[in-house]
C-alpha cells in the first residue's frame, strides 16, 4: 500500500470536525458544543509529494508531504456536509510503521470554514481547532478521531 493512501486515511478523519457544526444563520461560533461526526473511507483523493531528499523505497523522508481532499458527512454518514482539504508533512523518518506527521486542514462547510492542525501518530488522533471563518469565526477547541471498520468516528469539542 502506498504511503499516500496509508497516511491519508488517518488524516481524513480530521475532516469530520465540523461536518454538522454549521449553524443556520448564526453569526457566532457555537461554543460549549460537542459534535459526533463520521467520515467514510471512500470518495476522497490524495497525493504523495516526494520532496528533496528523495525517499527510498516505500519509506518517506522528512519533508515529504501528503495532500488530500475528502467529503464530509453527518454522524450517520448519509448527508454530505462539506469538504476537508489538508496538507501533512513528515517530520521524521521511521524504520517501520507510519511516519509521524504535522498537519493543517480546512473544512469548507455551509456556514464557513473551520481550521484544524496538529501532530498525527498511530492510534486515536488528537488535534486542535485553531480558528475559523463565517459561523466559525474565532473557533477554538479539540478534535478526537478514532478509526472504525468503515471510516472514522470523531468527537469535536468547541470551547
Amino acid at each position: 500500500m502506498s504511503i499516500a493512501i496509508r497516511c491519508a486515511a488517518p488524516l481524513a478523519a480530521v475532516g469530520l470536525v465540523a461536518a454538522i457544526a454549521a449553524p443556520g444563520g448564526s453569526a457566532q461560533t457555537p461554543t460549549g458544543t460537542t459534535l459526533s461526526l463520521f467520515e467514510k473511507n471512500e470518495g476522497g483523493s490524495s497525493a504523495f509529494v516526494d520532496n528533496t531528499p528523495r525517499s527510498r523505497g516505500e519509506r518517506p523522508a522528512a519533508g515529504d508531504q501528503i495532500v488530500f481532499s475528502n467529503p464530509l458527512y453527518d454522524a450517520a454518514g448519509t448527508k454530505r456536509q462539506g469538504t476537508l482539504t489538508a496538507t501533512c508533512t513528515v517530520w521524521r523518518t521511521t524504520k517501520s510503521g507510519e511516519p509521524p506527521l504535522i498537519c493543517a486542514g480546512v473544512y469548507a462547510l455551509p456556514g464557513g470554514d473551520l481550521v484544524v492542525s496538529g501532530r498525527l501518530t498511530p492510534g486515536t488522533q488528537h488535534l486542535a481547532i485553531t480558528g475559523g471563518t463565517g459561523a466559525y469565526a474565532g473557533a477554538r477547541g479539540t478534535l478526537d478521531s478514532t478509526e472504525t471498520k468503515s471510516g472514522y468516528a470523531d468527537t469535536i469539542k468547541l470551547l
